[in-house]
C-alpha cells in the first residue's frame, strides 16, 4: 500500500587492469537498500538434515554446519541430481521422447545432453581460495569418481589471471556476482573470487560453510589496485594480506577487484575512474531495477490508516508516521549519542562498540552485537 519506483538503466562495463587482459563483465545498475542480513550457514546433527535442508552431497562437518554442495561445481552438481540425469541420460533416449515433434525442440535436447557430458567430465577451474588440500583433478577417471559436493576442481590451464568480482554489500550484488563466478569457473576455465573489502567477510560461492558476509560498498579504488596490480593479478596481494591476518589481525586488508556487478547508476569516484581509464564506459544491456516502500501486517492491524495512500501523505500525517515507526539509528550514532555507556559493555541494545576499522558504523543490525534501535525525533 505505500511504496514508490525509480526505473533505472543497466549498462555493461568493461574493467580492465592492463590492455592484454580484459575482462567483459556484465555490470547491473540498480538501486537497492541494505536487505536484513541473511545468515546463510546451515547448522546439523546429521548428514541427512543436509541433504533434505540443501541439496544430496551436503554434509554435517565437525563443526555442526552443513557444507556447500556446490563445492565441485554448480552446473555439474545440478546435471548429477535425478531430474537432469533421467532427462539427459546418454543411456536413454528420453530427451527425444520428451521433445516436441519439431526440429528446435530436437536439436535443444541434443544440446543439453552434449553439455551435460562436458559438464559432468570437467570440474570447476581452481581458484586462489581454495584450500591447499582440496581434490585437484587431473583426470576424467578422478573426475567421474568424485561424488556430489565433494571439492574438486581442475588446475588453470588458461593465459588469464583470476577474475575478482566485486560484491557490494547488498544481496543482489552477490547473487550476480554468482551467476559470473559460475560462468568464468564453469563454463570459461577462468579462475574467480568474490572480493568484499573487508577482512574474515566472504562470500565466495564454493566456499565450504556457504558463509555470506556483508563487506564495504561503493569504493572505487579496488580498480585502482588491480589496474596497478603486474599482470593485472589481484592475487598477488593474498600473501600480504594473510600474513598481516597472521600478525595481531590489525593490518591493513589490500582489496582489489576486476568488476562488480550491482552499483549505482551515478558516482562520482566511478566517473572519474573511467576519466583516468581505469574503468571502460557502460553499455546498456536492457535490465532494470526498482526501489520499494512497504508497511508491514501488524503495523497496518494497529493502526488502519496507514493501509491507504490517503492516510501517510500530506503534512498532517508526517507527526504520525515519525511516532509510529521512528528513525532507524546506526550503530555507531547509538553508541556515541544514545547508549548509557557508549557501549563499553551490553547495555541490552549493543554488546560492544563497532569494529575499529569503520565497517561497522554504519550498520542497523549485527546478530548478537547490535539490535537496533528507533528513537522519536523532533521533526
Amino acid at each position: 500500500p505505500c511504496h514508490r519506483h525509480h526505473t533505472f538503466k543497466a549498462t555493461m562495463l568493461h574493467f580492465t587492469s592492463r590492455p592484454f587482459l580484459s575482462i567483459v563483465s556484465l555490470i547491473i545498475v540498480t538501486s537497492s537498500l541494505l536487505p536484513t542480513p541473511t545468515h546463510a550457514i546451515v547448522p546439523c546433527t546429521s548428514p541427512t538434515i543436509c541433504e533434505t535442508t540443501l541439496l544430496k552431497g551436503s554434509k554435517c562437518s565437525k563443526d555442526g554446519y552443513c557444507t556447500n554442495p556446490f563445492m565441485g561445481g554448480c552446473l555439474k552438481t545440478m546435471l548429477e541430481s535425478e531430474r537432469y540425469s533421467q532427462k539427459y541420460s546418454d543411456d536413454t533416449d528420453s530427451a527425444d521422447d520428451d521433445a516436441d515433434e519439431n526440429d528446435s525442440s530436437r536439436e535443444n535436447a541434443v544440446d543439453m545432453r552434449a553439455w551435460r557430458r562436458r559438464l559432468l567430465s570437467t570440474p570447476r577451474v581452481c581458484n586462489s581460495e581454495d584450500d591447499d588440500d582440496n581434490d585437484v583433478a587431473t583426470s576424467s577417471e578422478s573426475i567421474a569418481s568424485s561424488s556430489p559436493g565433494q571439492s574438486s576442481c581442475s588446475k588453470n590451464e588458461n593465459d588469464y589471471a583470476e577474475v575478482r568480482l566485486w560484491a557490494q554489500n547488498w544481496e543482489a550484488g552477490f547473487v550476480l556476482s554468482w551467476m559470473m563466478q559460475i560462468i568464468y569457473s564453469e563454463l570459461l576455465g577462468v579462475p574467480s573470487t568474490v572480493e568484499t573489502g573487508v577482512r574474515d567477510k566472504n562470500v565466495n560461492f564454493y566456499d565450504e560453510s556457504n558463509s555470506m558476509g556483508y563487506g564495504k560498498s561503493n569504493d572505487f579504488e579496488f580498480f585502482q589496485r588491480a589496474y596497478d596490480a603486474e599482470g593485472g593479478d589481484c592475487s598477488i596481494y593474498n600473501e600480504a594480506n594473510k600474513r598481516e591476518a597472521g600478525g595481531d589481525g590489525d593490518g591493513e586488508y589490500i582489496p582489489c577487484a576486476h568488476a562488480v556487478m550491482d552499483v549505482w547508476s551515478t558516482n562520482p569516484d566511478l566517473e572519474d575512474a573511467q576519466r583516468k581509464g581505469v574503468v571502460e564506459p557502460g553499455q546498456f544491456v536492457g535490465m532494470v531495477g526498482h526501489q520499494g516502500w512497504q508497511v508491514t501486517k501488524s503495523s497496518i492491524v494497529n493502526d488502519s490508516s496507514l493501509a491507504n495512500i490517503y492516510g501517510i501523505r500530506g503534512r498532517e500525517n508526517r507527526r504520525k508516521l515519525a511516532d509510529r515507526f521512528k528513525r532507524p539509528t546506526t550503530w555507531k550514532y547509538y553508541c556515541n549519542s544514545i547508549s548509557p555507556n557508549n557501549c563499553t559493555s551490553d547495555d541490552g541494545v549493543a554488546t560492544r562498540p563497532p569494529a575499529a576499522d569503520g565497517s561497522e558504523d554504519g550498520s542497523y543490525f549485527s546478530s548478537g552485537s547490535y539490535t537496533g534501535f528507533f528513537r522519536r525525533t523532533e521533526k
